[in-house]
């Protein structure tokens, strides 16, 4: 098993992740002058990334 490296439970995950979005879409232009990987790229690229945690904690169909 490996060792998760946060303290949230993981359906708090995606509700996180959509907060970070927020202050990134809110405060970009402070991202950007700490560092230029902060760019519209990174933002599309958590965006997907955020999109498939949200359909693994919270999948629209169910599995057996």
């Amino acid at each position: 098993m490996t060792a998760r490296k946060f303290t949230l439970r993981i359906e708090e995950m995606p509700v996180v992740g959509g907060f970070l979005l927020k202050s990134f879409e809110t405060d970009i232009a402070e991202f950007q002058a700490y560092s230029p990987d902060f760019n519209p790229a990174y933002k599309t690229a958590f965006e997907s990334k955020l999109a498939t945690v949200e359909s693994i904690v919270n999948p629209k169909k169910t599995t057996r």
